[in-house]
């Protein structure tokens, strides 16, 4: 399993640093918990990306808000950061034969955010101070972060042997 960050300095028009790094190398046998934890805030240069296996920390890193931010690909949109709403899987590499049709099952996939999703009308009480204090993240359901706010976002899958198909007889 890979986890790939990127690493921009800026300004715009660098060239994105993309690293890769070899978290885990999974036993197909046996299911596993893979957990995302994302952090985002607003500015540069400060997403936090915390990656779990089977509820050991794997590794730690950014988000590519710095490649969207900087990178001279992604001047066709303005060099937007683009909001995150969505949870990918995707298989890659070279082919290992003996893998064929082996494939993998991933599920029991849990999605959860935190963030404020409405306007406040009286002012916020000052947040408590420390990292990890309670009430330091705010908590809602918007996959949108609003400006100004922080944001944070948790994906767990379970993934393992993928099961049998099972094909039906046909009565002749």
């Amino acid at each position: 399993m890979y986890f790939i960050d990127v690493k921009d300095p800026g300004p715009v028009g660098h060239v994105a640093d993309f690293r890769e790094s070899d978290i885990a190398t999974l036993d197909r046998a046996h299911s596993h918990v893979v957990t995302f934890e994302i952090k985002f805030k607003d500015g540069a240069h400060n997403d936090e990306v915390h990656i779990y296996i089977d509820g050991q920390k794997k590794k730690d890193g950014t988000t590519w808000e710095d490649y969207y931010r900087y990178d001279p690909e992604q001047a066709g949109s303005g060099n937007q950061v683009p909001t995150v709403d969505k949870l990918l899987f995707r298989e890659g590499g070279t082919m290992n034969p003996t893998d064929a049709d082996g494939g993998f099952l991933i599920d029991r996939v849990l999605l959860t955010s935190s963030g404020r999703t409405r306007k406040r009308t009286t002012p916020a009480p000052a947040p408590p101070q420390g990292a990890g204090a309670p009430g330091s993240i705010w908590r809602g359901g918007s996959l949108r972060r609003p400006p100004g706010r922080r944001c944070s976002r948790r994906a767990t899958a379970r993934s393992g042997p993928r099961p049998e198909r099972r094909r039906a007889s046909r009565a002749a």
